[in-house]
């Protein structure tokens, strides 16, 4: 397995790049065909490992929650919700978390304010 982490990091690079266009029709793909379960399941599996793999993927969900990628959010909120919970990155995991309730409750409370915190 080890031979196969630059294929791995180039498929997370290649995912934060058609995340970083900021298309709905990327997104509602990526979320249907569940393109981000691999990288989950990446992570969760080296997540202790504090590697470039794992700091890639965690980027890259870092990513989806600054820039509030609603669709990407909810679809990580309902099915990988749990797996995620399990992976030692409290305060990442929880932010979207966060995240996500606050686009549930406000409908729709747009990026502009990601920079904000309402506590």
């Amino acid at each position: 397995q080890l031979r196969d982490k630059p294929r791995i990091l180039a498929a997370v690079r290649f995912m934060r790049a058609c995340v970083g266009l900021k298309d709905d029709f990327y997104n509602r793909y990526i979320a249907k065909n569940n393109c981000l379960a691999p990288l989950i399941d990446q992570l969760v599996n080296n997540a202790w490992l504090d590697n470039l793999l794992s700091s890639a993927v965690i980027e890259l969900l870092d990513f989806i929650r600054r820039e509030n990628v609603k669709s990407l959010l909810e679809h990580l909120y309902q099915h990988h919700r749990a797996r995620l919970d399990q992976v030692q990155l409290p305060e990442v995991v929880q932010a979207m978390w966060v995240r996500h309730e606050q686009n549930v409750e406000g409908g729709d409370g747009g990026g502009a304010q990601s920079g904000r915190g309402g506590q």
